[in-house]
């Protein structure tokens, strides 16, 4: 499963009507693998000798290398940049470490739209809260004490951090970049959601739906792949289609075909098996169309064999003849 963390610098806290955004980076957080990845940076241009003392003064230009002189000369211009991060976004889970300022006074908005509405953009809980509601600095009126990505970070990602360690490469360019700039928020915002998840003390329960043939029903093959996707992605509701077989029990293929796409529509992922024969693996009709359906939407999809849990696969057809075995068939691949 994979979340998006993003991080605006601005010039100033009062939103879009009032300020612009000078940067932006975009962190894919893999919680299956606790791998961060750089997805976009970029700086904005915007013609600087237009804008009022107030904008030139910001708070930004006085405390980061991010200049006006930067911002004059960045090529990217903001259609640019929104027609670009919008792509990434698109259908994705996203957050940041704090939603109500990177998304609710900004991303929500014109020119951006990033929202459930215009981008079908779905989000995660908010870092911030998640981390403060762990860190419980304080009470007041019932109400945790927000913490600053500073103090989150210095309290929950330690030098000895196992998600540090396995991000060591990106850390290293991140902190070459320094203190309040996108990139390096986004990336410390991804090692504490990574953190919170691994101690599960980050509420986000993904839904997978689990596509397969009818021959592996109530199999012990069925059983070890239930097993396994519980074990990788924890807390998860799994919408499995062999539950439904006495509710289907008297329903054309057709209108049981069109409830399983169903599924793939409302899921997060979708994790497909296969019937083993003579070491090459098969799919019938319905987990097929499924599978390309799933692909189609831009969800996430996985290959399920023995112990492995892939998204290296290929799925094209083998025998449209045969529509309950061999339908298709899976190849996996290496990068």
């Amino acid at each position: 499963m994979e979340i998006f963390v993003v991080d605006l610098e601005t010039t100033g806290l009062k939103g879009y009507l009032d300020d612009y955004v000078v940067e932006i980076a975009v962190m894919k957080v893999d919680l299956q693998n606790n791998r961060i990845k750089l997805i976009y940076q970029s700086l904005i241009h915007y013609d600087v000798e237009r804008w009022d003392e107030g904008l030139r003064n910001s708070w930004i230009f006085q405390n980061t290398d991010i200049t006006l002189q930067k911002i004059q000369e960045t090529e990217k211009d903001i259609e640019t940049v929104v027609l670009e991060v919008r792509r990434i976004l698109q259908n994705r889970y996203v957050t940041s470490f704090n939603i109500k300022f990177d998304f609710e006074k900004f991303l929500k908005h014109e020119i951006w739209n990033i929202n459930e509405e215009k981008s079908n953009t779905k989000f995660a809980p908010c870092i911030m809260i998640s981390a403060s509601e762990y860190l419980k600095l304080s009470f007041k009126d019932n109400k945790v004490k927000l913490v600053s990505l500073h103090n989150a970070k210095r309290n929950i990602v330690s030098k000895k951090s196992t998600i540090l360690k396995n991000n060591q490469e990106l850390a290293l360019k991140i902190e070459e970049k320094g203190f309040h700039r996108a990139s390096y928020d986004s990336f410390y915002a991804s090692c504490i959601l990574l953190e919170l998840w691994i101690r599960g003390e980050y509420d986000f329960t993904p839904k997978i739906y689990y596509s397969h043939s009818m021959q592996i029903y109530g199999t012990r093959q069925e059983k070890r792949e239930l097993k396994i996707i519980t074990n990788i992605y924890g807390k998860s509701t799994i919408i499995n289609s062999s539950e439904y077989t006495k509710e289907w029990e008297n329903k054309p293929g057709r209108e049981i075909m069109n409830e399983c796409k169903n599924f793939v529509r409302n899921a997060d992922i979708i994790v497909f098996s296969a019937l083993e024969v003579d070491g090459r693996y098969f799919v019938g009709r319905g987990v097929f169309d499924e599978v390309k359906l799933a692909e189609k939407l831009s969800k996430q999809v996985f290959f399920i064999h023995t112990k492995v849990i892939t998204k290296h696969y290929s799925l094209r057809i083998y025998n449209d003849d045969d529509w309950n075995k061999q339908f298709g068939i899976v190849k996996i691949y290496s990068l």
